[in-house]
């Protein structure tokens, strides 16, 4: 309701006590209520003049209009014919002055602050007004160019979102996120299962190896040890030769089978984790290894790869060089990302929340150095992962990196996701985890030294031989000694027997020569003397000759019992003699045999010593324990990715924030024309600000441009003030700047 006064009108009950000499007569004075206020926090656009006197005449209370009032000097208390109970109502004042007849063109509606109410008298009230400068001359200035601290305008920008907020919402805030993120969801990219279905370990294993694992082994008997023949698996050449074993249960069969064989262990280098699909990207030819508790000889079997898969015994692979690159790691995609961070509600629109550090997705292996992926460093609305991996010495690795990371535009050409940061941002295993085998030092031992131990056991049975044959020889020298010794004295009694018979036949000659030849001289000698001569001459030569026979005869027999005594003797000696030197060689042999087999016994002791002693010695190991094993045993090797947000309490706080000061911008802007593009309200805080054409004072262009630096809420619809739901301020009139 407007109540109309007029000054001259004695019937209003308003006495004129003051002098209105100072006003020019027809100007009307209007009394309402607004809801900005003078420190210009919020002020209201209004399209022309016309729509200011039209909002406000439609604002909620009464009005009071004054009509006929005198012109006043600016900042000058106005005294209006209304006691003060009335006036005390009204915090604005709208003068309005009535055309000049010089200048009809520039009437002029001011607006004011009634700042103070004083009573003067009961139908007199002094106010005391502040002129609402952009209110009277928003019309009056142009906006150019201004530094833009921050406002609504990124959310009015029709490129708000374009490259992901790349370029328009990642400035600083500034602003309390919270001491903690909250993970709203977690997603696993498994790049190795700690086991598998069976509850094996679901990892290949790498053996690098001096020796050859895939030619025969012999046996402990009759070892045979094969130089490794190299390989050049990934492009890089080396030595050894490189193994790939499935999983753990075949690199334990495996090395059951070879544990028969130490001789091939000892060969071994390292022994290491793998992922699982090394060996398919490094393996070419496939073995077996059928194997038992006995001594029979291991012989690795080379098989065609569909027998490979499905043969129960130990199995292995020989890696080649058909792989000259590291392998890649198949990719995986986060459809939507952005979308899934933060629940359905007010917020969402905030497009800020999709942008680092109010959300981010945190790629971990759980080794201490996860990635913080920044979405709107992603050029597309799927998150892809790509890896590379790296399995043979000297530095094994496995990473994964971000494709087309902090790439504004991708490539069409850049197919294989290496533009950007690729691996300067990535994360993996670098230290993969080592293993050894134990090789029998026993075993071993027999293996490696069977050649001495049969040399020492022949040399032994040598020696003993050697040593018997040198005492049946000197047994058999001193037998002939013997024997030639009683041939000697054979020979000698057989001598003295045939030198008795000698001299024993000339004695008897000599007897009968005697005795003819007696007997005949005695007979020739007693020729003289007649046949009794001769008679008695033989009768004495006859006597003669029977003595000395008899006398030989006698001393033949004597020298036959002579000689035969004289044999007996050297007989018995010999005898004697023959026993006592068959006595000494039968000891002598005795001893040489006892000796021999002592010595032969005692070698085999020793020999057999050092075996026994060789199953004491501690085994020893191939390949080095090391790596990190610990995610490998635990989790598996696996990234987790995590979308990682503010806590509930911190995005309503900073949601709200922005829903009422809009974002930071820190940049220069073209000013639009349309100071509110949102559907309610603008903020706008300016550190430089330039109007670039003003029909006003200076003192009140400043004012202006002091307003907009000093930070204020352009308000579409002054009704709005302070009671509407800063979240349905949404962007209208959407505007374009770079």
């Amino acid at each position: 309701m407007n109540e109309a006064y007029n000054p001259t009108d004695s019937t209003m009950g308003y006495a004129s006590e003051f002098d209105y000499s100072v006003w020019t007569p027809g100007t009307t004075v209007t009394l309402c209520n607004v809801t900005w206020d003078a420190a210009y926090r919020d002020i209201v656009t209004f399209p022309n003049p016309a729509a200011i006197l039209a909002h406000l005449a439609e604002s909620a209370g009464p009005t009071v209009e004054i009509h006929n009032m005198t012109y006043a000097a600016y900042g000058q208390p106005v005294h209006i014919p209304v006691s003060f109970n009335k006036a005390n109502k009204y915090n604005y004042l709208i003068v309005t002055n009535p055309i000049h007849p010089a200048a009809p063109d520039e009437q002029r509606h001011y607006f004011y602050f009634i700042t103070d109410v004083e009573y003067v008298a009961p139908s007199t009230t002094r106010l005391n007004v502040q002129l609402d400068v952009w209110t009277t001359y928003q019309h009056t200035v142009n906006f150019g160019n201004a530094f833009l601290e921050r406002g609504h305008l990124p959310m009015a920008n029709r490129n708000e979102f374009t490259n992901f907020g790349r370029d328009h919402l990642i400035e600083p805030e500034g602003l309390d996120i919270g001491s903690e993120y909250v993970i709203r969801k977690t997603q696993t990219w498994s790049l190795i299962d700690g086991t598998s279905n069976d509850s094996t370990p679901d990892y290949n294993i790498a053996i690098y190896s001096t020796t050859s694992l895939h030619r025969r082994y012999g046996t402990r008997k009759d070892p045979h040890l094969n130089m490794a023949d190299g390989s050049s698996a990934e492009g890089l050449p080396n030595g050894m030769s490189l193994y790939i074993v499935p999983n753990v249960k075949h690199l334990n069969s495996l090395l059951f089978a070879l544990s028969q064989s130490p001789w091939v262990t000892q060969g071994i280098n390292s022994i290491q984790a793998l992922p699982k699909d090394a060996m398919e990207k490094l393996a070419d030819s496939y073995y077996i290894v059928e194997y038992d508790n006995s001594e029979s000889q291991q012989i690795p079997r080379r098989v065609e790869k569909a027998e490979f898969d499905g043969h129960q015994y130990a199995k292995f692979a020989k890696a080649t060089s058909h792989l000259a690159k590291p392998p890649t790691i198949g990719g995986h995609t986060l459809e939507l990302f952005r979308d899934v961070a933060y629940p359905k509600d007010k917020y969402e629109r905030l497009k800020k929340f999709k942008t680092h550090p109010y959300m981010f997705i945190e790629a971990t292996m759980y080794n201490g150095t996860p990635l913080v992926i920044k979405p709107e460093l992603i050029d597309g609305h799927g998150l892809i992962f790509d890896g590379l991996a790296h399995y043979t010495v000297p530095s094994p690795r496995m990473v994964i990196y971000p494709r087309h990371y902090n790439v504004k535009h991708t490539s069409p050409n850049d197919t294989n996701g290496q533009s950007g940061e690729f691996l300067d941002y990535c994360t993996g295993i670098t230290n993969f985890p080592t293993f050894s085998t134990l090789n029998n030092s026993y075993t071993s031992f027999l293996a490696s030294n069977q050649g001495s131990i049969a040399y020492q056991h022949h040399s032994a049975e040598w020696s003993q031989q050697r040593a018997l044959m040198g005492a049946n020889v000197a047994r058999n020298n001193a037998s002939s000694a013997m024997d030639n010794a009683e041939a000697q004295a054979g020979y000698d009694i057989s001598a003295r027997n045939q030198s008795l018979s000698v001299n024993n036949s000339a004695m008897s000659d000599k007897n009968m020569v005697n005795s003819v030849g007696g007997i005949v001289s005695g007979a020739f000698g007693g020729r003289g003397g007649g046949l009794a001569g001769i008679g008695m001459g033989a009768l004495g030569a006859g006597i003669g000759a029977t003595q000395s026979t008899a006398i030989n005869h006698i001393q033949m027999s004597q020298n036959r019992d002579l000689v035969s005594i004289q044999n007996a003797q050297v007989g018995n000696s010999l005898r004697s003699n023959m026993a006592y030197s068959r006595n000494v060689a039968d000891r002598n042999l005795g001893y040489a045999q006892d000796a021999a087999a002592g010595d032969y016994a005692n070698t085999i002791a020793g020999i057999n010593a050092k075996v026994q002693d060789a199953k004491m010695l501690q085994p020893t190991t191939s390949g080095q324990v090391g790596g990190d094993a610990f995610n490998l045993t635990t989790i598996g090797w696996r990234v987790d990715f995590k979308w990682k947000t503010l806590s509930d309490s911190a995005r309503r706080t900073i949601g709200d924030f922005w829903f009422r000061y809009g974002y930071a911008v820190n940049r220069f802007v073209k000013m639009p024309d349309n100071l509110c593009p949102m559907s309610k309200f603008t903020y706008w805080k300016l550190q430089e600000c330039y109007l670039t054409a003003s029909n006003c004072p200076e003192l009140f262009k400043q004012t202006i441009r002091g307003i907009f630096e000093k930070g204020v809420t352009v308000w579409k619809n002054s009704r709005d003030i302070g009671i509407v739901d800063i979240s349905t301020n949404i962007p209208r009139d959407m505007v374009t700047y770079e």
